[in-house]
């Protein structure tokens, strides 16, 4: 997942406003209850929210709102249009493999590294923006290195986070940044090409309510982070947890303060930061909902993170970066998301540690994608060892 939580949060603020226009959808009518039993899901009626849940047989679960356009009662029955059927059914299935490629004992040490000057040391931890209850407590020596710490350290402050995205002015802000400038919209800075294949596999992206008329204003960042993160909810991937808050929840029980790394506007700034027309590239080869979905759950983050897979994870950022010069914007996202950021990162744990009068002990958290190294990963750790640091991989024990 490229974004941070924070990112995920603000753009579901945007994605809540495009799902209120959902589109009608003529299709074909199928029975939403005959149709999932048949193939094996239980079905249930939430009277309350007058909606259809669908669960499949490995637990994946969705939702089929009846006064969404498109999903009809007749006779106390509940049809909805086959696309949406099939597609929720494909979701089923690829969550599945997901769930399948899990590991069961969780042990997350979170490639633990201690990192030492004078008598100032500071624990670095690699989160994952969303979790699995069963992943906590994390490994014995990562609860331990935060029962050390005086201090916690997150990408951006947790707390402050929650009171900015409460102020309509930010949220207003946060919305600004992810539209065109100038009421352009995608047909203007999307070569035709280009253009005629987005539009014409958006399409298939209709029954998440994803058209083109409620997006056409939208930043192509902004439109594949939406649809990363639905994706990934699809797929079963929880964003109402994360590790991140599993380690607030320690300090805040240890009356422990805590800061942040960066500002969460100025994250949402340095992600955005990249030229209109460099943006329209992040559209090129735009696929289909179902090849979107499928290449999400081939990715395998979630599953790496969970078997603490690092070297995993550095080949598939490999994977996706390591030809980035072939595209402009992959090129520059990549640069912004896991060079700048990194620079920011350390730049403040630096400061921590050679500023700070008393001894003092800090456990900071921040992704994994940003401390796994390798050619084309985070190098938070080779900055802070380039800059004279003593760096000690303690995960390598827990291995």
């Amino acid at each position: 997942m490229k974004s941070t939580k924070i990112i995920k949060k603000a753009i579901a603020v945007l994605m809540a406003v495009l799902l209120m226009s959902t589109p009608v959808l003529a299709a074909e009518l199928v029975p939403v209850r005959a149709t999932f039993e048949g193939q094996g899901w239980s079905v249930d009626w939430d009277a309350a929210h007058r909606r259809v849940i669908v669960t499949s047989p490995g637990g994946a679960t969705y939702f089929i709102a009846i006064d969404q356009p498109g999903s009809i009662i007749e006779n106390g029955r509940v049809y909805s249009p086959v696309d949406v059927v099939e597609l929720l059914m494909f979701a089923g299935e690829q969550a599945q493999r997901v769930q399948d490629r899990m590991v069961e004992d969780v042990i997350i040490h979170g490639k633990l590294t201690r990192v030492t000057y004078g008598d100032n040391v500071a624990y670095l931890f690699g989160t994952m923006h969303a979790a699995q209850p069963h992943w906590f407590p994390l490994h014995p020596m990562a609860e331990e290195a935060m029962r050390r710490a005086d201090v916690f350290a997150f990408e951006h402050d947790l707390a402050e986070t929650a009171a900015l995205l409460a102020d309509p002015a930010v949220v207003a802000q946060i919305g600004a940044i992810q539209l065109l400038p100038d009421g352009l919209t995608l047909v203007d800075i999307l070569p035709d090409d280009v253009y005629e294949n987005f539009v014409l596999n958006l399409g298939t992206y209709s029954f998440l309510g994803i058209t083109y008329e409620n997006v056409r204003y939208l930043t192509p960042i902004a439109l594949v982070m939406a649809i990363e993160q639905l994706a990934f909810t699809l797929l079963g991937v929880d964003f109402s947890i994360s590790v991140d808050e599993y380690i607030l929840s320690v300090a805040l029980e240890n009356n422990r303060p805590t800061f942040g790394l960066n500002t969460m506007l100025h994250e949402f700034e340095i992600l955005f930061d990249v030229p209109t027309e460099i943006q329209a590239y992040a559209l090129v080869d735009f696929p289909t909902f179902k090849d979107y979905l499928e290449a999400v759950a081939d990715m395998g983050l979630i599953e790496m993170y969970a078997a603490q897979d690092i070297e995993g994870m550095r080949e598939m950022v490999t994977a996706i970066y390591g030809n980035a010069s072939d595209n402009p914007y992959m090129e520059l996202f990549h640069y912004n998301l896991l060079r700048v950021r990194c620079h920011i990162f350390v730049d403040a744990i630096a400061r921590f540690l050679t500023e700070t009068e008393d001894p003092s002990t800090l456990f900071v958290a921040v992704g994994m994608l940003h401390i796994i190294g390798g050619c084309c990963g985070g190098i938070v750790l080779y900055l802070l060892e380039d800059m004279g640091f003593e760096v000690e991989p303690l995960w390598k024990a827990a291995q």
